[in-house]
């Protein structure tokens, strides 16, 4: 948990706000993330990824239990895996372009 903090985003911190986000309850410690209520499944969030492009990555396959999700700017992806959206897409995931 430490080593997230000092990323290109604080993604400790993204990861809380992005579970809390969905309904989600989670409680941080120094090596230990706790989430304690499931994530509110079938509704439309809309994501920030903080320029980063493993918080993009991990968004991404929200929209396997919510009815929509919409993360700004998802090019961010470009920096370690290109093709990401792409082999989503050929994994069925349906999506506007990007």
């Amino acid at each position: 948990i430490q080593t997230l903090k000092n990323k290109e985003s604080n993604r400790t911190e993204v990861l809380r706000k992005t579970i809390m986000q969905v309904g989600g309850d989670v409680h941080l410690t120094e090596g230990e993330m706790l989430i304690c209520r499931r994530p509110i499944i079938g509704t439309e969030h809309s994501f920030e990824t903080y320029n980063d492009h493993r918080i993009a990555m991990c968004i991404g396959p929200l929209a396997l239990k919510l009815k929509e999700v919409q993360i700004r700017n998802p090019e961010v992806v470009a920096k370690s895996y290109p093709g990401f959206w792409n082999d989503c897409r050929k994994l069925g995931f349906q999506m506007d372009e990007i």
